[in-house]
């Protein structure tokens, strides 16, 4: 008489392991060190009290600044004129 083999056990782990390999997943570690998340800035409308040809724009955007620095420079010619 012939041995027949069951597959029951072979089948069971097989399903075990998918069902737990989303848990597997989770065990690396993170080397993202940032956030998630929104931030709120203020907006700031800047201008010039003359009028004037931009000469030299000295800030880009996403540049820190901070007070009394030049953000833009206007052309000479009509206040030398003057």
């Amino acid at each position: 008489m012939a041995m027949k083999f069951n597959h029951y056990p072979i089948s069971f782990l097989l399903i075990f392991f998918i069902a737990c390999s989303p848990l597997f997943t989770g065990c690396s570690e993170n080397n993202n060190h940032g956030f998630q998340g929104y931030i709120e800035g203020e907006y700031l409308l800047v201008s010039s009290p003359l009028p004037g040809k931009l000469e030299q724009l000295s800030v880009r955007r996403g540049n820190k600044v901070t007070e009394g620095d030049p953000l833009f420079t206007l052309e000479k010619t009509f206040e030398q004129a003057a």
